[in-house]
């Protein structure tokens, strides 16, 4: 066997050669095995950190949390009292070391709060300092405080970036909000580095960190819908109707939102299952049925109307205000004057329903006058007529009855005066005469001059003078009380016909009375003077309904009754008059369009008769309902109006914590261009907020808010995926060389870590 050639490596390993290989062979062999590998490329460096990742999953958890195997157990981590400590213009040093990603970052803030505290490294390369004799951790292997505090930084710092990022993207659906979500946690990652920098880590930037932060950020964000499935299979989500019928869970559902559920219609019902179809919590479900509700009578509810939350209604009012940027504004003012328009509408869609007359404001009452009018005088005509019929049949009263017709009309005007209604207190006298005026054998007083002295009774009581009014509308109670009781005590004079005609006209007149008299409301309604009404319809309508609100004049409710009795129910005047009361709780005018529940509700309880004389139990159901959608609209919950300065406060306790100068927004803003960029920024995802506020459809929650699951997945990635950044022997020669390891771009510490230990 020839001899073997050995040739040394430069890493001391040993090549072995056949004998007689010539020099070229063996030197082109030496250059490939130990030729200097290249640096890979940014791709191969993700690529592979997330390969080697993924194969010690597992391992890594177990370590992560306990990291008993990676500190010694004589050293703690820095007490919580040095971790709050406060300096002007930097902050508490625990949150700003929580900036910084690694020990080295740590170690450069930490020298700005404590610059002569020596650092160094334990047996396994953790960095610790020295303070007052003692040793400590900057961060304790495993889960610990100073862990809690960086997660809680980097979320706090990454969450808005993502959340952005998933809104301005979300159009484009779960693909796109999951890119946007990913490359918004790319971006807050950076944002971190720089604050980072600001606070003193003297770290570079990070940008294999930054992708790793993006693709967890997209991968988590693009997986968090597929939970929703899952969630409502085993948390909910049942059925709410059948074939427009309502399920068991669809009746408690609209039961416990105040909707009788025996009254909804079948299109209510398809409509609210189909709406509910993805909801999963009880918010959701009652989310559904306001839009349901919304939609029978075509009125667009907003995000925060139909859920009530008070986080979204303060949005959406601030939007309308102007504070969340030009577009936003004109978006949320833009729906709100189709809402006030679509309600206004709606509106004149429910009183048509109510009438199918379809009047203005005071139109109700003039044809209720005019119709009333118009019944009484046919009613007179045919009185008079039957008295004209009785007249010609010779019918006539007992001259003893005539006596005490008289003593009984005396009787009852004594408590007029004489000196005041003069009229009134001759025509007493004049009744009292008439035996006389019939002497000798004549036994009775003919029905038709009775009906001529009644007639000057009835001239009178429409006199302008109030006393004489009075005294003649008691005169002529009296006449036709004692005119009826003839009827029953054979008083009356005749043939059989004669006093048939009688009996009808005293009948006829009876009837009258029971419907057009007795009642001062309805005798004033259609009192008229020279042919016109005394009350113009304005006028009547505050007479009848009262001048505040419906229902709060007394006697309102037995007019309407007469009323009601008299014309019918579907008599077109009535119908007017239903539309007028409508008109009373909500008139034509967008000012009033938040008052109808409150009104609609007062009437309901404390006139309820006479909210039920006026509608229908279907009616008052529709009003309910309408009252509810309204409300939904106008009102705002507690809170969602909020006129404090809680934005400001927040801000100061930022700055507080994070510091003054070098604060983690007061860095970002001064950064070329970011300012104008950050409000940009802002302004899109407002008006991205503000169109999606005003989409009709039901928008039910995620189970994970949008932006929640693209940063738990970016800070759990970055956290596994990251390299190893402490090699012990490394970062020990490097601080016995370089001693103070903050700030300085060439400094051996820093390299040694951005070698990762090599």
């Amino acid at each position: 066997m020839a001899d073997i050639i050995e040739i040394e490596g430069p890493d001391g390993s040993v090549i072995e050669f056949p004998g007689g290989t010539d020099d070229a062979t063996i030197q082109q062999v030496m250059q490939r095995t130990f030729a200097p590998k290249g640096q890979p490329s940014f791709g191969s460096q993700v690529f592979d950190r997330v390969s080697s990742a993924a194969s010690g999953a597992v391992d890594w958890v177990k370590d992560a949390y306990t990291g008993a195997a990676r500190k010694s157990p004589d050293i703690s981590e820095l007490p919580r009292d040095v971790q709050s400590t406060f300096k002007p213009n930097e902050g508490i040093l625990g949150a700003k070391m929580s900036l910084a990603r690694g020990d080295l970052g740590k170690a450069g803030v930490y020298r700005r709060f404590f610059p002569h505290d020596p650092i160094d490294l334990d047996e396994h390369g953790n960095a610790i300092v020295t303070r007052d004799g003692k040793q400590f951790y900057l961060n304790e292997p495993g889960f610990s405080g100073q862990d809690l505090q960086d997660v809680s930084s980097a979320a706090l710092i990454e969450l808005p970036f993502t959340m952005a990022g998933g809104r301005l993207a979300g159009g484009a659906g779960a693909v796109g909000r999951a890119v946007g979500a990913g490359v918004g946690a790319g971006a807050g990652s950076l944002v971190q580095d720089f604050a980072a920098q600001g606070a003193g880590s003297g770290q570079p930037i990070d940008a294999t960190n930054a992708a790793i932060a993006a693709l967890g950020g997209g991968a988590f964000e693009f997986a968090s819908p597929m939970l929703k499935p899952f969630f409502r299979r085993f948390f909910g989500s049942p059925k709410m109707s059948s074939n427009g019928t309502l399920t068991d869970a669809g009746r408690k559902t609209l039961d416990r939102m105040g909707i009788d559920p025996d009254e909804v219609t079948p299109e209510f019902s398809r409509q609210f299952s189909a709406l509910a179809e993805q909801a999963t919590t009880p918010d959701e479900f009652a989310n559904a049925a306001r839009h349901s509700q919304a939609g029978l009578f075509d009125i667009p509810l907003s995000a925060g109307d139909a859920s009530g939350s008070v986080k979204q209604q303060a949005f959406e009012e601030m939007a309308a205000k102007s504070a969340y940027g030009e577009s936003a504004e004109h978006t949320m003012r833009g729906f709100r004057e189709k809402q006030s328009d679509a309600i206004l509408n709606a509106r004149q869609n429910v009183q048509t329903e109510l009438g199918g007359q379809g009047i203005d404001s005071f139109e109700g009452l003039q044809a209720t006058q005019s119709a009333i009018r118009e019944n009484a005088d046919t009613a007179k005509a045919g009185i008079r007529n039957a008295y004209t019929e009785a007249t010609q049949k010779n019918a006539g009263v007992l001259k003893s009855g005539i006596k005490g017709m008289a003593q009984q009309v005396r009787r009852n005007f004594q408590n007029f005066n004489s000196a005041t209604a003069p009229k009134a207190a001759s025509l007493v006298k004049q009744l009292e005469g008439f035996e006389k005026r019939f002497p000798g054998n004549i036994k009775s007083v003919s029905v038709k001059a009775i009906e001529q002295f009644r007639q000057q009774v009835s001239a009178l009581s429409r006199s302008s003078d109030p006393v004489e009014k009075a005294a003649a509308g008691n005169i002529r109670k009296s006449l036709d009380n004692y005119l009826d009781e003839l009827v029953d005590d054979a008083l009356l004079t005749g043939d059989a016909e004669a006093l048939s005609a009688f009996k009808n006209a005293r009948s006829l007149r009876a009837e009258f009375a029971k419907k057009f008299e007795g009642d001062k409301i309805l005798e004033k309604l259609i009192d008229q003077q020279d042919g016109s009404f005394l009350l113009e319809p304005s006028e009547a309508t505050k007479f009848l309904f009262g001048t505040s609100q419906l229902g709060a004049k007394t006697g309102t409710t037995k007019a309407i009754r007469r009323i009601k009795k008299i014309l019918g129910p579907e008599h077109p005047a009535w119908l007017a008059l239903r539309e007028e009361a409508f008109l009373r709780l909500f008139p034509a005018d967008k000012s009033t369009i938040a008052k109808f529940p409150t009104a609609f509700n007062k009437a309901m309880k404390e006139s309820p008769e006479l909210m039920n004389e006026l509608f229908t139990l279907q009616d008052i159901r529709k009003l309910e309902s309408f009252g509810r959608v309204i409300s939904n609209a106008t009102h705002r919950a507690p809170g969602a109006v909020n006129h404090s300065n809680t934005a400001s406060s927040l801000s100061q306790l930022a700055q507080h914590v994070f510091g003054n100068s070098r604060a983690i927004g007061s860095f970002v803003a001064n950064l070329p261009g970011i300012k104008d960029l950050a409000q940009a920024g802002r302004n899109a995802v407002n008006s991205s907020k503000a169109r999606a506020a005003t989409n009709p459809r039901v928008s039910t929650r995620s189970i994970v808010p949008p932006g929640l699951a693209g940063t738990a997945g970016s800070l759990g990635t970055q956290e596994y995926m990251s390299p190893e950044e402490k090699n012990a022997k490394e970062l020990a020669r490097a601080l016995r060389a370089g001693g103070n390891p903050t700030g300085n771009a060439n400094n051996p510490l820093a390299a040694a870590l951005m070698r990762g230990g090599q």
